[in-house]
């Protein structure tokens, strides 16, 4: 009787132990799942965080090649820039066959440069010179211009203004 009552305590004592590592495993479980969500979540938001800081440099990289655009289309001010315009204007002068000068070059108040262009030669090329000066990736507007035939040949006078930065 005295071993069968030792072996009930055993029995009983095992079995509340086990019922009691089974309760703290569950328990464990539990608060393992816990940590597995807020890990999902910030994993998450990580992704999130990611996807939004890719987004922003294609859209940086996307705005620095228009910044660049735009930067052409000013002719900024300095004299290296003006000089380079201005053989431009005179390279587009012995392209279409032209006598072509520029005079009285002058940096307005605003952020303008203004140049008059003086152009010789025959009808189509006049024309074919004056529209590739409206061509140049440049913000040009002519603001006078003034065609005569003279002999044999065409005269175009015209007062361009060429937007600065």
């Amino acid at each position: 009787m005295k071993s069968l009552k030792y072996i009930l305590i055993i029995s009983a004592t095992l079995a509340m132990v086990s019922w009691g590592c089974y309760v703290f495993f569950l328990w464990n479980i539990g608060s393992q799942k816990e940590q597995i969500k807020i890990l999902k979540a910030e994993m998450t938001s990580y992704e999130n965080q990611h996807n939004e800081i890719r987004g922003m440099i294609t859209f940086f990289e996307g705005t620095k090649d228009r910044i660049e655009d735009m930067k052409g289309y000013f002719l900024l001010q300095n004299e290296k820039n003006i000089v380079a315009f201005i053989k431009k204007i005179e390279n587009l002068g012995k392209e279409t066959g032209v006598d072509l000068k520029i005079s009285n070059l002058d940096r307005g108040a605003g952020k303008i440069l203004s140049a008059k262009v003086e152009i010789i030669g025959d009808w189509r090329d006049v024309n074919e010179t004056i529209t590739s000066i409206e061509l140049i990736p440049y913000k040009i507007s002519i603001v006078d211009l003034k065609l005569r035939k003279e002999d044999s040949h065409w005269a175009a006078s015209l007062m361009i203004n060429v937007l600065m930065m």
